[in-house]
């Protein structure tokens, strides 16, 4: 069992299993990330659901596969981030920079991007009824 003294960012980039496992055995469990240094992390597949992820940095990180519904990203830069595959419905991303993210067949069904910053993004096959800032298509 974890401690409550435990870093919750030291946690996650260390053990993106262990962590996936404690979120499971612990639902209620919901740390505020908000702010972290996240730039460059491999979280490929993390249940990041339901958290606050608010102006965190998550830069060129890898999170295909990556639960991030209902997660609140606003203000969040995720330039070059991979979010291919990731499950994104309902999430909040308002005035993140999201310039040369990687949606490819992501969920972003229901997303608020409104503010958002896109440019040169890949969203072949990725799902986007109900986003709040309809993608042209062309990734812009």
């Amino acid at each position: 069992m974890m401690s409550e003294r435990v870093d919750p960012i030291g946690f996650l980039l260390k053990d993106v299993v262990e962590w996936n496992e404690y979120r499971r055995s612990h639902p209620t469990w919901k740390p505020a990330l908000d702010q972290a240094d996240l730039k460059g992390a491999d979280l490929v597949a993390a249940d990041l659901h339901g958290l606050s992820l608010r102006g965190v940095d998550l830069g060129g990180a890898v999170l295909r596969k990556a639960d991030l519904s209902a997660t609140d990203l606003a203000d969040a830069v995720l330039v070059g981030t991979d979010l291919s595959d990731a499950d994104l419905s309902a999430a909040r991303l308002q005035n993140a920079d999201l310039r040369g993210v990687k949606f490819a067949a992501a969920n972003l069904s229901g997303a608020d991007f409104r503010g958002a910053t896109l440019e040169r993004n890949a969203i072949a096959h990725a799902q986007t009824a109900g986003t709040l800032l309809p993608f042209d298509g062309n990734g812009s």
